[in-house]
């Protein structure tokens, strides 16, 4: 028997659903082990390595069951991180949080614990330290030009401004 028919023989053996399934879910453990990921970041991984559309979806079904995977849970905790020490607007966190597949209903009921104006002052608060020997006009502009990046609006700038200033920085 040649080296060909030997090597055929030993990929029948591995191609079964039991292996593929497990070889998928082995890669999705690693891929879950560095942090914590969605449902579709972990299904868009799966696809890139090539694992057919069935096993993924008994692997995310499987990942679902044992709780590695839970989008509500992920976004609980990416929001509790973001709004502490990276905070953006309500509308930012959406984008984000939809761009790695969370669906809008979980997204707007974990959003509803958050205000704009918060999160605004929250921003600001350790760059105003930076900016405390500017002029108004250009602490005007650093502070309108820091949260209009991080999506809030216009209001929400010119009241977080006025609050800066009133408090006296």
């Amino acid at each position: 028997m040649n080296l060909w028919m030997i090597l055929k023989k030993m990929t029948n053996l591995f191609n079964n659903s039991e292996s593929k399934k497990e070889n998928a879910i082995n890669m999705a453990l690693k891929y879950l082990s560095y942090r914590s990921r969605t449902i579709f970041e972990t299904q868009t991984y799966l696809k890139k390595n090539r694992i057919d559309a069935d096993t993924i979806d008994s692997t995310i079904s499987f990942l679902m069951e044992k709780d590695f995977l839970n989008d509500t849970r992920y976004c609980h905790l990416y929001l509790e991180y973001h709004a502490e020490f990276k905070p953006k607007s309500c509308f930012a966190f959406t984008h984000e949080l939809k761009r790695r597949g969370i669906p809008a209903i979980v997204i707007e009921d974990v959003l509803s614990r958050y205000e704009d104006d918060k999160l605004a002052l929250k921003a600001v608060e350790r760059k105003i330290i930076q900016w405390k020997k500017l002029d108004t006009d250009t602490l005007r502009k650093k502070i309108m030009n820091f949260l209009r990046y991080r999506g809030f609006s216009y209001d929400i700038c010119i009241s977080t401004y006025s609050l800066m200033i009133n408090d006296g920085g």
